[in-house]
């Protein structure tokens, strides 16, 4: 492997592969030479108005993409539930779908 460097804050260390490990645990992230992110530290945290900010901006993304509906799943749900069909593990609308189709064949 080629140059490695630990990053955190405004510090910046040039290290070897032996001391990745230990500056991974002291918070830094690692980047080759190129300055290419390697690994993040597991100590990394982010602020909760970060990750809020970063998840409604997924479901607007999501909801122009054609995702998930949160009003198709909500009503798809509230179908299962009255027509008494076990939708194991499925959150998503095509899971949702997927269960209730394959139940109503069932049935025929």
């Amino acid at each position: 492997m080629g140059v490695i460097k630990a990053k955190r804050e405004n510090k910046v260390y040039t290290i070897s592969e032996q001391q990745k490990k230990r500056y991974l645990q002291e918070g830094y992230d690692i980047y080759d030479g190129e300055g290419n992110l390697l690994e993040h530290s597991p100590k990394k945290k982010i602020s909760y108005s970060e990750y809020e900010a970063v998840c409604k901006e997924r479901d607007a993304l999501k909801e122009d993409a054609g995702g998930d509906n949160p009003d198709v799943v909500n009503i798809l749900t509230e179908y299962a539930k009255e027509h008494e069909i076990d939708l194991g593990k499925s959150i998503s609308q095509s899971g949702i779908l997927k269960k209730i189709k394959d139940t109503l064949r069932e049935g025929e």
